[in-house]
């Protein structure tokens, strides 16, 4: 997935972008059986909210679990 992608400082992407990515380029890792993980958002208040926007537009994704930043 992405690593902080509501964070300037890291992937710094938005949700409906990162969710036509994942559908290109992550998902298609499923028939593999790879796992996979959300993108994991930071723990500030962009973060529940991003992950929420990346769910709503990622209809049809894989999400096998949700890393998190403690």
């Amino acid at each position: 997935g992405f690593n902080e992608p509501d964070l300037n400082s890291q992937s710094n992407i938005q949700p409906a972008m990162a969710a036509q990515l994942w559908k290109q380029y992550i998902q298609p890792l499923a028939a593999s059986g790879v796992r996979l993980g959300a993108p994991a958002v930071t723990n500030g208040p962009s973060g529940i909210p991003w992950l929420s926007s990346f769910l709503s537009n990622c209809t049809g994704c894989t999400i096998d679990f949700i890393p998190f930043h403690w």
